[in-house]
């Protein structure tokens, strides 16, 4: 985040670019992609429950 802007002109900047406040910010690694598993310590043949993916415009390349 560049420091002349307060948290409503990223806030309001995120929502007008469709990114996420993390990427306005440049904060990427909070938006990753993540699979979410069953059990804390999942096998190797564990499949995930469900993935986040992130929807910032600026991962749709």
């Amino acid at each position: 985040m560049r420091p002349e802007r307060t948290t409503e002109q990223l806030t309001a900047d995120a929502r007008e670019s469709g990114r996420t406040q993390e990427c306005e910010a440049g904060e990427h690694s909070f938006c990753a992609p993540m699979e979410v598993y069953a059990s804390d310590d999942p096998g190797p043949d564990e499949q995930p429950v469900f993935s986040i993916t992130c929807t910032c415009a600026c991962h749709k390349h």
